[in-house]
């Protein structure tokens, strides 16, 4: 199975991608087809 570069499987993730969805509220579409990327509305305050 593939490693991210977090060193965690998309399985391992689900758990808490659906927690941080919960406290979060973030969108369920974008979470469950992107879950290593940020949401685009966070994006904007997140600057290097």
């Amino acid at each position: 199975m593939e490693q991210h570069r977090y060193g965690a499987t998309p399985q391992e993730l689900a758990p808490v991608i659906d927690f941080l969805r919960e406290q979060f509220a973030l969108s369920p579409r974008h979470v469950e087809t992107h879950p290593h990327e940020p949401v685009p509305e966070a994006a904007d305050a997140e600057v290097m």
